[in-house]
């Protein structure tokens, strides 16, 4: 990683391009700790979508992330809990957007969430046939060492909040989980 910080799309913030990090920071100088991290898309070309930073919403590529790290649910209620926001529970269709939620949730480890937290695929229909509730094409994959692995019925999608590693899981554990919807432009 480069130690010569860019400026970024927008004011009060240092991007290390490499990794498409983007450190947002509360003080004008970068050695301030950071509030939040965001990754930007690599092209400048499309304005960033507008996600509501004011109540918890963050911003990668052209969506809108909300991280529900003070509420533990079952996969079902915390679907039901993103969609009455406008939103579902996050797919996940790159590396770089797997990074940007792992990123993220690193940010709140020490949160009542549990080891993982919820995210939208599940295995309901056909075991094995993994689908986003989304719609969203099934091709990227980030599974954890053995899984998935079916133990005792596990039909949904969870990632480990201490290595964005993902879990198929119990659809009936609490945990805290990841809504995602489409920006506003």
């Amino acid at each position: 990683m480069s130690a010569t910080p860019q400026t970024c799309h927008t004011t009060g913030c240092v991007m290390w391009p490499e990794l498409g990090l983007c450190l947002r920071t509360r003080r004008k100088s970068f050695f301030a700790i950071a509030a939040k991290t965001y990754f930007l898309p690599s092209s400048s070309a499309n304005p960033s979508p507008q996600c509501d930073l004011a109540n918890g919403w963050m911003t990668y590529g052209s969506n809108c992330y909300k991280f529900k790290s003070d509420t533990r649910k079952s996969w079902t209620s915390a679907r039901h809990d993103c969609v009455a926001d406008g939103a579902d529970l996050v797919s996940i269709t790159s590396a770089g957007e797997n990074q940007f939620v792992t990123s993220n949730m690193a940010l709140i480890q020490q949160s009542p969430t549990g080891i993982s937290m919820w995210m939208g695929g599940h295995d309901s229909m056909t075991e094995g046939g993994w689908e986003w509730t989304d719609g969203s094409p099934f091709r990227f994959i980030h599974w954890n060492a053995g899984n998935p692995d079916d133990y005792y019925g596990e039909d949904c999608l969870s990632m480990l909040i201490n290595n964005g590693y993902w879990n198929d899981d119990n659809c009936e554990y609490k945990r805290g989980y990841i809504c995602k919807r489409r920006g506003e432009k």
